[in-house]
């Protein structure tokens, strides 16, 4: 491609001098000015389709109004669409008969940047507003008339070659009745919001602290500089004090800032005409930057699909900014500074997984849990630690690094992938990493583990149990029996490919010595999550929550998962050691609400069984909403972060009355469910997540959990941190069950389902480190020959406003008296998952017998394919090449 020829520095001098030329400024300028107009015209006439559309789709997109900023398109129409549409024109797209909504928009100033693709506008507008008399008796509010003053401080961005509006803040700065004028108008003639959306249908995302209305007359900040000078506005004097009364009394000057978790797209220093020297300058210089067509500053994403995959260019969604902005970082860092004193007892590794997108991902609302699985080692030993950090090289990470970009497309949905990869086993192992027999297992739900060199978090390749397991699929959850060494793992959606939405179950045991000893196939009575269990000496809790998958959808290229706010959460008990009859399942079912992770479960003196996890009162998942009959209203973040997630203790009975049934989805299988409905026995109002015991006691009655907590009464610096990425963990909170609760003598008492006790259940204590911190999922280290809890709490620190990351140690009894060490990273992770801790006495031992010479021998991975792809490999030989 040639470059375009610009005319001689002599001939710019001459021509602007003689204002002969038009730079492509003054064309942005007025191209600016108009898109300005054109809004104001058709928000005359009530034309609000016409107004959201004229709104850029980039998630930065906001309108200030009033107190309350509409965030995002959705937002902006929420607005237009919805507050203004209904309650000025009963819904309909135009005007009706008999109300005035006039607005004069002059006065304006216009400056582009030096790119040409991004640009501020100051204009005033001057409102006249009302209805006629002829249509009072049923216009709602009557017969009214008014006058209305304001200030638009404006962002513009070009897309595609096109102008469209961008950040919209209106102030308007006075109000008049028609018939007393503006004097006379009452203070707050327009009440401000008070609540946020999903609260108020038609409300804002969020509220704005700087309000002003009429007799507010403070400075609407500008956002061009003094056109001689080149100085700003000094703050002070955009302030309104009282009349003769220092300024230092009046409220703070208003700001055009950003919202925090944004940052000013385009260049600061805004075009004006103060120079001429300088605007020739900055003119002929521009073609480097701005004028060279070859230069690609289009976004990445049309239509939600990665355009450009060759261009490294993530999406701009909260998926992928703040703390979850991608890291991609792989190396070491020797030596960590340390505040305080690492406890030199301590001697292991602290593994933890993230998922970490390493390539622009093929769908632009793509979201975290679809990011390729990052393992970090934090090693401690003698008082010091180390960092490591690498990806687990999967299936998938091997083809997207040969071809240098993504190409497995939304979340478990291989409807969506690239065709290249079809066939290719999709998992990133992304969502937990365990220590089993001397390798790291780098698991997630939707495919077979990964092994890892514990040492070196070098991928070993795809691990089968020496050709014992050939499901395709496999949990994050797995759990390891503390007196027999057993690893009890399961799996859902494993009759297939993994991919086919189907309601198969498994059960597997693995020994201390690596056999598997015993494996069950079952059905469920629908395709939803199982996520967690619980185990305990001769059973298997496992949870399915109200999330379900459909094959339909996912061929159509939707989510895997839709909430069902409408269907029960369900338990299974399930014999550790069965035959795989349906009729050994005990199913219970309790209200609709949401799973999150288990804490412990054992079994009581009567045969019953205790489980303990977090059930949360909504869908935790808003990115997967229901798929019909809810709005999406329903399913926010703002709503997340609002949710109740108590501990809540479950009491079932293996023995319990049941009866067969069948459901559409389990097909000829009988589900055998309790006659009787359940109801949480205890309800401990935690309000946390990622509970962690000691776990030592795991199938035993044990005291002691750990959280990440969430407490909305501590204080948030909002300004300093924008939206608390992957929600507001503020604290940890050490948690101990009363006497009432903890069921160690054979004769204890219980609460039975049915008459749940909402209660403080025992003793609580909490942690919290600041308004600009949120944690991760804490892990305990248990203290050589302690009882039960006594060791320390590691868990990683989130510092959302300058983002980076802590590692802080507690001695695990006494979260509230603070860290006993924090081990500063130099550097921001992605939020993670879920970790855990390996002493380094079992590092060491395993490294020896994993040796050549050794009694085990080196870690042997599996070089077959899995039963799925040997068929599709078959049918695709056959000319059938569809996913199974």
């Amino acid at each position: 491609m040639s470059l375009p020829t610009y005319p001689s520095l002599i001939d710019l001098a001459y021509t602007l001098n003689h204002r002969e030329i038009k730079t492509p400024w003054s064309k942005n300028e007025a191209e600016v000015r108009k898109i300005h107009f054109k809004y104001g015209y058709y928000l005359d006439k009530c034309l609000y389709n016409e107004v959201v559309d004229m709104f850029s789709n980039h998630p930065d997109a906001y309108v200030e109004f009033l107190g309350g900023r509409y965030r995002g398109k959705a937002g902006i129409a929420r607005l237009y669409q919805g507050r203004f549409q209904k309650s000025f024109v009963k819904g309909r797209n135009g005007p009706v008969e008999g109300w005035l909504l006039d607005h004069i928009m002059m006065q304006e100033i216009v400056d582009v940047d030096s790119t040409g693709t991004h640009a501020w506008c100051r204009m005033r507008a001057l409102m006249q507003a009302g209805t006629h008399e002829s249509i009072e008796d049923y216009i709602p509010g009557g017969h009214r008339q008014w006058w209305e003053g304001g200030l638009y401080e404006n962002e513009y961005i070009k897309e595609d070659g096109v102008w469209k509006l961008f950040r919209y803040r209106y102030f308007p700065f006075w109000h008049a009745e028609h018939e007393k004028g503006w004097s006379h108008t009452k203070k707050n003639y327009i009440p401000f919001p008070t609540k946020t959306y999903p609260e108020n249908p038609d409300g804002p995302d969020e509220l704005v602290e700087q309000r002003s209305l009429w007799p507010d007359t403070r400075v609407i900040p500008f956002h061009y500089p003094h056109p001689v000078t080149g100085k700003r506005v000094k703050e002070d004097d955009l302030r309104a004090p009282k009349y003769g009364e220092p300024v230092e009394t009046s409220d703070p000057a208003l700001v055009l800032d950003l919202p925090t978790d944004q940052k000013r797209e385009g260049a600061e220093k805004r075009r004006t005409n103060e120079n001429l020297n300088k605007s020739l300058t900055e003119f002929t210089m521009a073609h480097i930057f701005h004028l060279a067509p070859h230069i690609d500053t289009s976004p990445n994403y049309t239509n939600n699909e990665l355009t450009s995959p060759e261009k490294v260019a993530f999406p701009k969604t909260d998926a992928f900014r703040s703390m979850n902005a991608p890291s991609r970082f792989e190396g070491s860092v020797f030596d960590l500074e340390v505040t305080g004193t690492i406890p030199p007892e301590i001697n292991g590794t602290f593994y933890r997984v993230q998922p970490d997108h390493r390539f622009p991902p093929l769908y632009q609302d793509d979201i975290h849990f679809n990011g390729d699985g990052s393992v970090t080692a934090i090693r401690i030993a003698n008082g010091h630690a180390d960092f490591q950090q690498k990806y687990v090289e999967t299936d998938r990470y091997k083809h997207e690094t040969a071809a240098r970009r993504s190409l497995f497309g939304k979340y478990r949905n291989p409807y969506t992938d690239n065709e290249s990869v079809k066939g290719v086993i999709r998992t990133a192992s992304n969502t937990n990493v365990v220590f089993w027999r001397g390798m790291l297992l780098a698991m997630k739900e939707d495919g077979p583990p990964f092994a890892m060199n514990p040492d070196t978090l070098e991928t070993l390749g795809r691990y089968d149990f020496e050709g014992q397991i050939l499901s395709p699929t496999f949990c994050a959850h797995p759990k390891f029996d503390p007196d027999t060494g057993e690893m009890v793992s399961f799996a859902y959606e494993c009759g297939g490919d993994g991919a086919d939405c189907g309601v198969d179950v498994a059960v597997w045991t693995v020994d201390k010595d690596g056999k598997k000893t015993h494996e069950a196939f079952y059905k469920a009575p629908f395709a939803g999550m199982i996520h967690d269990g619980g185990l305990t000496e001769n059973y298997l809790v496992l949870a399915l929550t109200p999330i379900k998958m459909n094959l339909e959808r996912l061929k159509q290229g939707k989510n895997k998962f839709a909430w069902d706010p409408e269907e029960d959460q369900w338990y299974a008990v399930v014999p550790r050691r069965g035959t795989g009859d349906p009729g050994e399942i005990v199913w219970f079912r309790g209200d609709n609400a949401f799973h999150g992770h288990v804490a412990g479960a054992y079994e009581l003196a009567s045969g019953e069984i205790v489980f303990d996890l977090t059930v949360a009162d909504g869908n935790v998942f808003f990115f997967f909403p229901p798929d019909k009959n809810v709005t999406p209203s329903a399913d926010t973040i703002a709503k997340r972060n609002k949710l109740s997630s108590p501990t809540t203790r479950w009491i079932f009975d293996p023995r319990a009355k049941k009866s067969a049934n069948r459901t559409p989805e389990a097909g000829d299988s009988d589900v055998w469910v309790a006659d009787e409905r359940v109801k949480p026995a205890v309800v401990w109002l935690t309000n946390g997540e990622f509970s962690r015991i000691d776990d030592r006691y795991v199938t035993k009655p044990y005291r002691h959990f750990w959280q990440a907590v969430v407490d909305p009464t501590r204080p948030y610096d909002f300004a300093k941190c924008g939206p608390p990425a992957g929600g507001l963990f503020n604290c940890l909170g050490h948690f101990t069950w009363g006497s009432d609760h903890y069921h160690t003598d054979p004769t204890s008492s219980h609460p039975t389902n049915g008459e749940t006790k909402k209660e403080k259940a025992g003793l609580d204590d909490v942690y919290f480190p600041g308004p600009t911190m949120t944690f991760q999922e804490p892990t305990f280290i248990p203290k050589e020959g302690g009882s039960e809890g006594e060791g320390y709490l590691i868990a990683l620190l989130n510092h959302l406003d300058v983002l980076r990351n802590d590692v802080l140690i507690f001695d695990a009894q006494n979260l509230s008296q603070g860290p006993l060490a924090v081990i500063h990273l130099p550097l921001k992770l992605k939020l993670g998952l879920h970790g855990n801790w390996v002493d380094n006495k079992d590092i060491e031992e395993w490294k020896t017998r994993r040796q050549t010479t050794g009694d085990v021998g080196p870690v042997k991975v599996a070089n077959e394919p899995l039963p799925w792809q040997r068929t599709l490999q078959s049918e695709q030989a056959n000319g059938n090449g569809e996913i199974l």
